[in-house]
């Protein structure tokens, strides 16, 4: 397949996102504190503004720089506590907007929520647990170091490079890994969010994991690719397409012989599940752990879109998952280098990782 092939698609996804801002700013995944605006305008807008699109984001740059809250962050929605991540994704949408001294405020807001050498979604001083009825001890989970939001704030540009802290950070991301060389998520359903936003935040450094670490990776994405070269949640059986865009970005950015085979079968996948009006099919991605839960994966049962604890919670109109395919695909179509730079060696996990590094990094 050509990779001008996609642009048609990549345009079309753009138009669909356009019609799709109410008041400059875009809305999904209802949940018991409503439909979040902020995180949701930020992560939309930061994809389309790295993948180039032809969409005028300055609506959304203003509404987000107006709706900042008084202590300089961002949250999911105006009614809910200050976190880490909607911080982290309205920070990279609006930073070159913003005056550098409230850029520094936004900054330093990311790394009060520093957990070792990691990054909590909320701070249990944000008032989260009155938030939610909980005492302290009853948001554990939303206050322990969760690697998906540690990617976003890496990303973000926190903490700054050449830092001494920089390594740190990077070191016990790529730790995250678990035996099938992938990163579990805190909040999203799967390994290839998390996996996909680490490689992209090491690339933003220029930086790349170990030879092995990527072998494992490349193993445990070849392991989960469909038929088709699209990727599902859980047993699902067909492929959806917010899952898929994060496998063809992770495979673009490894060193890997098989890296260009597998990402165009992932590219065509996700081109294939493109609809009409442009946009992607949203699913039950996003999930919601009850807020002591520090181990997802050992939740026995999860609801389906009641929008509490223990919940999944459906993308309705397919924002997230059009904003990461178009991303996705225009990443793939320029056909870039892959990782290069100095190489960042894991660090040994501290307790209370979702799970173990993989065995061979140690072993080889």
């Amino acid at each position: 397949m050509s990779r001008g092939t996609v642009e048609p698609g990549l345009l079309a996804a753009a138009d669909y996102l356009d019609r799709a801002r109410r008041e400059g700013l875009w809305r999904g995944f209802p949940t018991l504190a409503g439909t979040s605006e902020l995180w949701v305008s930020g992560f939309v807008a930061t994809h389309l503004a790295r993948a180039d699109a032809p969409i005028d984001l300055a609506p959304t740059v203003e509404a987000l720089l107006s709706r900042r809250a008084p202590d300089g962050g961002w949250s999911y929605g105006s009614a809910v506590p200050t976190d880490a991540d909607s911080t982290a994704w309205c920070l990279s949408a609006v930073s070159r907007q913003m005056p550098d001294e409230e850029s520094a405020r936004a900054r330093e807001v990311l790394m009060e929520h520093r957990v070792d050498d990691s990054f909590a979604t909320y701070r249990a001083e944000s008032g989260i647990g009155d938030f939610v009825g909980s005492p302290p001890t009853g948001v554990l989970g939303w206050t322990g170091p969760h690697p998906d939001v540690a990617a976003a704030v890496l990303l973000a540009g926190v903490p700054e490079p050449g830092t001494p802290d920089e390594d740190r950070f990077l070191g016990r991301l790529v730790s995250s890994a678990n035996a099938t060389g992938l990163i579990p998520s805190y909040w999203w359903r799967g390994m290839l969010y998390a996996s996909a936003l680490t490689l992209r935040a090491l690339r933003a450094r220029n930086c790349q994991p170990p030879d092995a670490w990527q072998d494992a990776a490349a193993e445990g994405l070849t392991g989960l690719q469909r038929e088709n070269g699209g990727y599902a949640l859980g047993a699902d059986r067909a492929s959806d397409p917010f899952t898929t865009a994060h496998g063809l970005e992770a495979w673009c950015h490894l060193r890997h012989q098989s890296a260009e085979a597998q990402a165009e079968r992932a590219a065509e996948a996700l081109l294939a599940m493109q609809r009409d009006d442009g946009s992607w099919r949203g699913d039950l991605v996003l999930r919601i752990p009850a807020p002591a839960v520090v181990e997802p994966r050992l939740v026995a049962r999860w609801s389906r879109e009641s929008g509490g604890g223990n919940s999944y919670v459906p993308d309705v109109d397919g924002v997230f998952a059009t904003a990461a395919a178009l991303h996705a695909l225009s990443r793939w179509s320029r056909n870039a280098d892959t990782l290069q730079g100095r190489v960042i060696e894991p660090a040994r996990p501290a307790r209370g990782d979702h799970e173990v590094l993989i065995e061979r990094l140690s072993m080889r």
